[in-house]
């Protein structure tokens, strides 16, 4: 107990020797994991759970300013609108913001940041280490205070407006609407707490490992928010949970301009300037001619959006990503094109020349890298500190294009059509870490879309369009190439999510079934969408859903650690225990002009009961022999904790219940899990072991309507006797 105390202690002071990287989550954790490191030959010797648990905490530290985005767009309504908008658009109205960022770990040690902002553009902060940073909309000055040193570089906001700094790039990060989802947080207005003057808000985050709570104060008559504090608590196996807070204060008061003088402090020494990093090359033509006007994209995994430039008469771009939030990781995708030639695209990659990918991708790279440049970040990870000479030559490009219609036929405008793509290696499978942004469009009235100049890249590649517009469920249509991309057309039907759906679900005995997940499902299965949660008394109430009209709700009873989280996330009492359920559909019949539906899903209990005995061809009995089932609606976790059984020395087991499921099967396994074997003896044991010798088999089950008992003799060959009869 004491050795997984001391590990946990390394992973959160870990976070102490450093900052912690601003920007988006994933960026984050993975900083915060390197500095693991030391710890790591610890952490493996601890079983997968563990090592994830103990994991956690560190991306606790990591995702918290994450977590207050997710709360800040989490509030329901306020005054009739989302309170999200109303936010969005006082802080981009306000003047002046001092944002006032700190994270307190279980020990009581306070990593803090400050931040001033003054429109249109001025910009401080200070860093838990002391140092400072501000930026004058010309010039960006870093103050190392401890070392009494200074540097200019250029500023970020030609290329981050004030909006994406600091504090308020927790509200513009949040321009996926799903984070809220995503981090399982519920908002609450408590109206006790609440007045004329300030709207408090109660938060929660449901969890296992993280769970969270903690409230926020907003200015009921600016929308300004004033206040967020959060309390997580990480639980580490069967350990109390170790708690942490993060709090963030606002204030909009007026600051004077020489609180953003970029004066070099005096006793201070100053250091040469940061010149940016570029990116620069030349696009060319199939004959090697140069290209004017073509627009080049530089893209980076984590980025929100691509870098962009214009190639000049000579066919020359030059990118310069200068900050910190945009530091160049590896790989990076360029691609060029131009507007009015659609069926032409040049594109490359640039990558880590120690550790190049292009040996394992299924199909070569087109263009030149040229000299791509690399150094460490503070935290050991390799990043691109700019490239020249690269060479995008044009080559044949495919299009795609399509018609979105809604569920009744009728064309959808205004949709955005993405278009990614996650390369193939050597072996048909996508390459791990790297997607490919390939293009976006936009339907016009008719429903219409044309994505032009995409990369055809090589066969067995991983494509997928996604489509949004408000109003409508978030779609997909994915596919693989079989050879290059060619042209090609991709019609999609897209769902309005108004649709309400209430009900209750029981087994048939009339016991309502409290706890259990349920999943929308169309496009016979195809589709699937996030359903809810039955209560205490059985009863739910999905809203927003698809109006698709084959649309099925589909009974998830077949979980158990489902059902116990989701007990406890939504507070339902009751000391009933869990029973399995197969997994059941039932149909909705959505009709074109009715948006709300009751809906009765009736379980039957898994009541059947199963003799099995096994022989040999000789009519001797085969001792200590698993036998297990398969079927429609049984998962995994199921079969193996209810519906597998051990055969006994005369040959014989009982499972009892049992579903009535179609294509109901035996699981005849002739080798036991390490489980299995805990249950032996030694001598038994032998015996098992010597049952490898049996061919292991799938014996279908025959159900008959009402009948609850059955017996079932099977003859299982031996390895041998299975290849004579076949």
């Amino acid at each position: 107990m004491k050795e997984k105390k001391d590990i946990v202690n390394k992973a959160v002071d870990a976070l102490k020797n450093e900052p912690v990287p601003d920007g988006p989550p994933e960026e984050a954790v993975d900083a915060v994991n390197a500095k693991l490191s030391e710890a790591d030959a610890e952490v493996k010797r601890r079983t997968i759970k563990e090592r994830a648990r103990v994991i956690s905490i560190a991306k606790a530290a990591a995702a918290a300013a994450v977590i207050i985005v997710a709360v800040l767009i989490g509030i329901n309504v306020f005054n009739g609108t989302p309170v999200w908008a109303q936010i969005v658009q006082a802080l981009g109205q306000v003047e002046n913001a001092y944002i006032d960022y700190s994270y307190t770990l279980r020990d009581g040690y306070v990593k803090r940041h400050e931040y001033w902002i003054r429109r249109p553009n001025y910009f401080r902060e200070s860093l838990p280490n002391g140092d400072a940073v501000i930026d004058d909309g010309q010039d960006r000055l870093t103050i190392y205070t401890e070392k009494k040193q200074a540097q200019f570089s250029e500023s970020w906001q030609p290329f981050h407006s004030l909006d994406r700094d600091a504090g308020f790039e927790m509200v513009d990060m949040v321009r996926d609407e799903n984070l809220l989802d995503r981090f399982e947080i519920e908002i609450a207005k408590l109206t006790s707490e609440s007045d004329e003057r300030t709207a408090v808000y109660g938060i929660k985050k449901w969890d296992d490992i993280q769970p969270l709570e903690g409230k926020m104060w907003v200015d009921a008559e600016t929308l300004l928010p004033l206040r967020i504090f959060l309390r997580f608590s990480v639980e580490i196996a069967d350990e109390p949970g170790y708690e942490s807070t993060v709090e963030c204060k606002f204030n909009y008061d007026p600051m004077p301009d020489e609180f953003f003088s970029t004066a070099i402090p005096e006793g201070f020494t100053k250091l040469p300037r940061i010149e940016p990093f570029v990116l620069s090359g030349t696009v060319i033509d199939e004959q090697g001619q140069v290209v004017e006007g073509a627009t080049v994209l530089a893209e980076y995994p984590i980025w929100d959006t691509a870098l962009r430039a214009v190639t000049n008469e000579n066919g020359i771009f030059a990118i310069r990503p200068v900050s910190k939030k945009e530091k160049i990781g590896l790989p990076i995708f360029l691609r060029a094109f131009r507007p009015d030639e659609p069926a032409k695209v040049a594109w490359t990659l640039l990558d880590n020349p120690a550790y190049p990918r292009s040996g394992k991708l299924g199909g070569d790279v087109p263009g030149q890298p040229g000299q791509v440049n690399v150094m460490s970040d503070n935290l050991g990870n390799t990043i691109c500190a700019g490239a020249s000479g690269i060479v995008l030559q044009m080559e044949p490009a495919a299009e795609i294009a399509g018609q979105v219609t809604d569920g009744q036929g009728n064309p959808v405008a205004d949709a955005n059509v993405h278009l990614r793509c996650r390369p193939s290696d050597k072996e048909g499978d996508p390459v791990s870490g790297l997607t490919l942004n390939l293009g976006i469009s936009r339907t016009d009235a008719s429903g219409e879309y044309i994505l032009a100049n995409v990369p055809r890249l090589w066969a067995k590649c991983y494509f997928r369009l996604h489509f949004i517009k408000e109003g409508y469920w978030r779609e997909h249509s994915p596919f693989k190439t079989v050879g290059p991309l060619e042209s090609r057309r991709v019609d999609f039907k897209m769902f309005r999510n108004d649709v309400t759906i209430v009900g209750k679900a029981m087994d048939d005995g009339g016991r309502p079934l409290a706890g259990y997940g349920l999943v929308l499902c169309a496009e016979n299965g195809e589709r699937r969408y996030e359903g809810g949660v039955t209560d205490a008394e059985g009863h739910f109430r999905l809203e927003n859903c698809p109006a698709a009209s084959d649309l099925k709700i589909l009974f998830r009873g077949m979980y158990k650690d489902e059902w116990k989280f989701n007990r406890k996330k939504y507070d339902i009492a009751g000391d009933d225990e869990f029973v399995y359920y197969p997994e059941t559909e039932v149909a909705v019949n959505c009709q074109p002009d009715k948006k709300e539906y009751y809906v009765e899903l009736v379980l039957e209990e898994a009541d059947i009961t199963l003799e099995v005995v096994l022989k040999n061809a000789a009519g001797e009995p085969i001792k200590y022999f698993s036998v297990g089932l398969q079927g429609r609606g049984i998962s995994h976790e199921w079969r193996i904790n209810e519906l597998t059984e051990i055969t006994d020395a005369n040959g014989r087991c009982v499972i009892s219940g049992v579903p009535n499921v179609e294509d109901l099967k035996l699981r005849l396994n002739n080798t036991l899990s390490g489980e299995e074997l805990k249950l032996l003896t030694q001598e038994e044991r032998n015996i098992a072991g010597a049952n490898r010798r049996y061919k292991s088999m799938r014996v279908p089950v025959q159900l008959v309507p009402g009948k609850k008992e059955y017996r079932i003799e099977v003859t299982v060959p031996t390895e041998e006797e299975y290849k004579c009869q076949k």
